[in-house]
């Protein structure tokens, strides 16, 4: 969980462009705090990408032991209205 996010996913998924633009700053278990927060995922990670949410979430609840839809919910509560 404390590997770098960027790293992760161009690692994971190389022909992806969208990962170079990922927040460089950031670790999955950032990501995981920044879902309890209730914070908008797309500005935290910095891509506004279903799928690289998707895989991302996937990636977490595979690190943590979860389902993914414990993650995805976790976000889906977390949504502003």
């Amino acid at each position: 969980m404390n590997r770098n996010l960027r790293d992760w996913y161009m690692s994971a998924f190389p022909t992806d462009e969208l990962g170079e633009r990922l927040n460089a700053n950031i670790t999955l278990e950032g990501v995981l705090e920044s879902l309890k927060k209730g914070e908008d995922i797309y500005d935290f990670i910095g891509v506004g990408d279903s799928i690289v949410r998707e895989r991302i979430f996937t990636e977490i609840a595979d690190a943590t032991g979860c389902e993914y839809d414990d993650i995805y919910l976790l976000w889906k509560d977390g949504q502003k209205d």
